[in-house]
C-alpha cells in the first residue's frame, strides 16, 4: 500500500446490558500499516460488538485478522465503586424520600385530628355556654311554678272549707 492508504477499519458499537436494539455509541478507528494496535476506551457500561474490514483483502488474498479484547481492572474497579457510590446514594435518597412522605403523611394526620378536636371542642363549648344560661332561668322558673302551684292548691283549700262550714 502506499503512505496514507487505509488498510483496515474495526468499528465498535456497544449496547446497554439489558439488550436493548438501541445503540449507545459507535466509533470507528483506522489502521495506515499492515500490523499494529487499535485502543477503544468505553465510558459506557454494556454489550460491544466489534466489526473489522479488511480493504486490501479478497477472495484471492485472504487477510488474517487476530482480536486481543481485554478488559481494564483498576478503570472496571473504578467504575464499579462509581456504580456502587451511586447506588447507594440512590438507595439513601430513597430512604430520606421515603422517611419525608411518612413524615408528611404523620403531619397530616396529626393537622386532621387537631381540627376535630378544635370542632369538638367548640361545641362542647357552645353546649357549656347554652347550660349555663338555661341554668341561670331554670331556678327562677321553678319558684314561679312552686309559687303558683301553692297559691292554687290554698286557693283550693280555702274554697272547700267554705263551702263543707269547716
Amino acid at each position: 500500500t502506499e503512505k496514507g492508504d487505509t488498510v483496515g477499519a474495526a468499528t465498535a458499537r456497544w449496547r446497554n446490558k439489558v439488550g436493548g436494539q438501541k445503540s449507545l455509541a459507535t466509533e470507528k478507528l483506522e489502521v495506515k500499516a499492515k500490523t499494529g494496535q487499535m485502543r477503544l476506551d468505553t465510558t459506557k457500561d454494556g454489550e460491544v460488538e466489534v466489526c473489522v474490514q479488511s480493504l486490501t483483502a479478497s477472495h484471492a488474498v485472504p487477510s488474517r485478522v487476530s482480536l486481543n479484547v481485554w478488559e481494564d481492572q483498576q478503570k472496571k474497579k473504578a467504575a464499579d465503586a462509581e456504580e456502587e457510590a451511586e447506588k447507594k446514594a440512590e438507595e439513601h435518597l430513597s430512604v430520606v424520600e421515603g422517611t419525608t412522605k411518612a413524615l408528611l403523611r404523620k403531619a397530616d394526620a396529626i393537622l386532621r385530628t387537631a381540627d376535630y378536636a378544635k370542632q369538638q371542642e367548640y361545641e362542647f363549648h357552645q353546649q357549656s355556654l347554652a347550660m349555663n344560661r338555661a341554668s341561670h332561668y331554670w331556678p327562677m322558673i321553678h319558684v314561679a311554678i312552686l309559687f303558683i302551684t301553692g297559691v292554687t292548691f290554698a286557693h283550693h283549700m280555702v274554697s272547700f272549707f267554705k263551702t263543707h262550714h269547716i
